[in-house]
């Protein structure tokens, strides 16, 4: 099968300017055959559900999340392509101050936290424990590894929000024996009030 990637947006229906030239420069910029898909609505695991059926029906290789308000690149495609990894991500900061990595690693005692806050995000291409879905590339073969729902809202028993979406994909990932890479050589940006 040919490499083909589905630019896969989940929005609440707003996109910065900014981030509508980021998306530009991609489909400029990526050396293979693209598609482009924004999925509106309030439910953000629905989203993603629904990207990953459209993507797996219309016969693309591999799905890039993009979130609407984060700035990456044109040649990000082209560099995650480069890893021929089943699922790999580039790095940005959460959207408030202090700013850190939304890449997560999982200590001994259990706790999950920012690799930026235990400690320092290395420099090359390493494997986290999660990672937010706002600029990962997925190869759908993965979606045949894993249960489903692959994204979904975790709560305790009180209904307390426990994780998002992103750690539980990458939680069933990880039952099924596929890693998670993170690329920190590539440049991306969260836009919020500022640019994180």
């Amino acid at each position: 099968m040919p490499v083909q990637v589905l630019i896969g947006m989940p929005s609440h229906g707003t996109m910065p300017t900014k981030a509508v030239m980021s998306i530009a420069g991609l489909a400029k910029n990526t050396t293979v055959m693209t598609g482009f898909l924004v999925v509106e609505g309030s439910v953000l695991p629905q989203n993603r559900e629904i990207l990953v059926e459209w993507a797996i029906k219309e016969r693309y290789s591999h799905l890039f999340f993009l979130d609407s308000d984060i700035l990456c690149d044109g040649d990000t495609i082209n560099r995650l392509l480069a890893h021929n990894l089943e699922i790999v991500g580039a790095p940005y900061n959460k959207r408030s101050t202090p700013s850190y990595p939304v890449v997560m690693e999982k200590r001994e005692n259990g706790e999950i936290g920012s690799v930026g806050k235990f400690g320092k995000m290395p420099e090359e291409l390493f494997s986290a424990y999660a990672q937010g879905l706002g600029c990962v590339l997925i190869d759908l073969k993965v979606f045949d590894k894993i249960e489903r729902p692959y994204f979904a809202f975790v709560y305790s028993p009180g209904g307390v929000l426990i994780h998002g979406e992103d750690i539980h994909f990458f939680e069933q990932a990880t039952k099924a024996g596929i890693k998670n890479w993170v690329d920190p050589t590539i440049k991306v940006r969260h836009i919020g009030e500022a640019i994180y």
